[in-house]
């Protein structure tokens, strides 16, 4: 994840994709969900991918903390 400090606006952008990426893998999860429920797939085999994907959305939240902070620290 590199930055330009030169752009003012890279934070915000980055921010808002790292936004739109949790955004997608909640979606992702909610359609797992509809899936295991409509076809009964194994609960452990489903759980396991929501699993993953929910680890993936809280290391974006801890990128989009970061980045706040950190732009926060240079204005």
């Amino acid at each position: 994840m590199y930055i330009n400090k030169k752009d003012p606006d890279a934070v915000k952008r980055e921010i808002q994709e790292l936004k739109n990426k949790k955004a997608e893998i909640e979606n992702k999860i909610a359609t797992i969900e509809q899936i295991a429920a409509r076809f009964s797939m194994r609960y452990g085999e489903s759980q396991e991918k929501i699993d993953k994907l929910i680890n993936d959305m809280n290391e974006i939240d801890k990128q989009i903390k970061y980045l706040s902070n950190n732009e926060s620290k240079n204005k």
